[in-house]
């Protein structure tokens, strides 16, 4: 494998022994004759500047290992790059959430060798805000409120700290008065939520936008109105199947942009991070983002 790989790993993203598997990859990289650069910035800035910094004329790959918030730092640091200078993203899912790696077969340290080893890429689309992009869904209201609550709790992983954030914040969740506008239409009224994917999946293997296609062009609006905290609570598990599109409560939309407005500023998560409040405008970036998958 004569590759030269850029590896940003996020050292704090998952357990310790998550972790040590940034070790193994590095030494079965090298082992196959791999040219590793090894990175461990301290902080979200560093990790950034170190992703914009990464050129294809001194590395072929940069792959990131960490979780889904590993990812969107480091994808945002890229994106700072002309496309054409830009290596292509690898990822080694070590962190809390991976939904954005899951979505491209990557489950761990063996799936992400046999997909440098066989070199397949493919073009995915990203989603823009005036405050930066996004890989997967995106959300503001109860899930923004959920992921904050999630962000919080550090000694939870996966589907349990998503779960317990979601149980926890039912008890004060208030509704936003909001308008949401996208192709062919607009709402406007109380929101339980608005998530805006890209991908299909958040918070550790919810399927929010169940019909989210990363290389479509386009973005998954999944709307929920006014409903009730009962009835979020009986909703909630069908979230994970994604058939929560049949509920009274939901609209979805296929959509190239989505502009939400509400009353009072509002948090807009993306991959599980802030990204800004509202008000905001979601365009999609067709085929911007090469990955190895």
């Amino acid at each position: 494998m004569r590759v030269r790989v850029l590896v940003i790993r996020n050292a704090r993203s998952g357990t310790s022994r998550r972790r040590s598997q940034v070790d193994k990859l590095v030494t079965r990289l090298e082992s196959g004759g791999a040219t590793v650069e090894l990175a461990s910035p301290t902080s979200p800035a560093d990790a950034r500047a170190a992703a914009a910094q990464a050129r294809r004329a001194q590395h072929d790959v940069l792959l990131a290992a960490g979780g889904d918030g590993t990812l969107s730092v480091v994808v945002n640091g890229l994106v700072q790059t002309p496309k054409a200078e830009r290596p292509a993203l690898a990822i080694l899912p070590v962190g809390r959430g991976n939904d954005f790696a899951a979505e491209l077969g990557l489950n761990g340290i063996e799936q992400t060798l046999d997909a440098l080893a066989r070199d397949e890429r493919r073009f995915v689309d990203l989603a823009k805000t005036e405050a930066g992009v996004f890989l997967g869904v995106g959300g503001t209201g109860f899930d923004a409120q959920a992921a904050r609550r999630a962000q919080n709790t550090p000694l939870l992983s996966g589907r349990l700290v998503y779960g317990y954030a979601v149980l926890r914040t039912l008890l004060d969740f208030r509704h936003l008065e909001a308008r949401v506008r996208y192709d062919g239409g607009v709402y406007e009224g109380p929101v339980t939520f608005a998530a805006v994917g890209n991908g299909r999946r958040y918070g550790g293997g919810m399927h929010i936008t169940p019909e989210a296609k990363l290389e479509d062009g386009l973005l998954d609006l999944c709307l929920v109105r006014d409903i009730s905290r009962a009835g979020l609570l009986f909703m909630f598990p069908t979230v994970f199947s994604g058939s929560h599109l049949g509920h009274w409560s939901v609209e979805y939309r296929k959509t190239k942009f989505v502009e939400i407005e509400t009353e009072e500023p509002a948090e807009f998560f993306a991959d599980g991070e802030f990204l800004q409040e509202t008000p905001l405008r979601i365009d999609v970036l067709p085929g911007e983002l090469e990955v190895i998958a």
